[in-house]
């Protein structure tokens, strides 16, 4: 007679996990949320907001050597936008992700990716 193994997937509780209520609760009162995993760590972020992305690009200073070259941003101002955007947006979650250096700075680089610009198209009329 052969063991039988159980094969349901066990859910594994994250640091800082909520609830699927409280997601549900954020999604409706901000319009949305982000979550940040870092090993066994998460955290919740609401979308960023004016005032809040407004704040993250001035943080970025382009540099560009050759006008005939695409825009280079450094990776310190990458990091900078990011901890604009988790220090704003910060909803909840594992305090270790604000209180580790390299959880934290690993963490603004993932929320730097939150900035999303849309292409707009300038006419002088």
């Amino acid at each position: 007679m052969s063991a039988k193994t159980n094969t349901t997937p066990v859910k594994t509780e994250l640091i800082g996990q909520v609830s699927d209520e409280q997601i549900a609760y954020w999604k409706k009162q901000h319009g949305g949320c982000s979550s940040i995993r870092i090993k066994e760590h998460i955290c919740y972020l609401k979308p960023a907001d004016k005032n809040s992305l407004s704040y993250a690009l001035s943080m970025i200073r382009v540099r560009v050597d050759d006008p005939s070259k695409a825009a280079e941003v450094g990776v310190d101002r990458i990091i900078q936008l990011g901890e604009v955007v988790l220090r704003n947006c910060w909803l909840g979650g594992s305090e270790e992700i604000r209180t580790i250096p390299k959880f934290w700075i690993s963490a603004a680089v993932a929320a730097g990716d939150m900035v999303e610009l849309v292409e707009a198209e300038l006419k002088n009329l």
